[in-house]
C-alpha cells in the first residue's frame, strides 16, 4: 500500500508561503544585527572624536616626546664626545 496517498501533503503554494515566511524572517534578524553593528561602529568613532579622547592623545604624544628627548639626552651625556 502506497502511504504517501494517505498523508496529508503540502500544496506548491503552500510550500512557497513557508520558504517565503522563513526568507523573510532571515533577511529580518539580517538586518537587525546590521543595523546594532553600525550603530555600534558610530558610537566607537564618535568615542575617538570626542574632545576629551584628543585631548588625552595629545598629552599622551607630547609625554612621549618628553620621554624620547629625555632618553636621548641621557644617552648623549653618558656617552661623551666623541673625538
Amino acid at each position: 500500500m502506497n502511504t504517501t496517498s494517505l498523508t496529508a501533503s503540502r500544496s506548491g503554494s503552500d510550500q512557497a508561503a513557508v520558504v517565503r515566511d522563513g526568507a523573510r524572517r532571515v533577511r529580518e534578524r539580517a538586518s537587525v544585527r546590521l543595523g546594532l553593528a553600525l550603530v555600534a561602529w558610530g558610537r566607537r568613532a564618535d568615542a575617538r572624536r570626542t574632545r576629551e579622547a584628543l585631548a588625552l592623545r595629545r598629552s599622551n604624544e607630547l609625554a612621549a616626546d618628553r620621554l624620547r628627548e629625555g632618553n636621548f639626552a641621557s644617552i648623549v651625556l653618558r656617552t661623551g664626545p666623541s673625538f
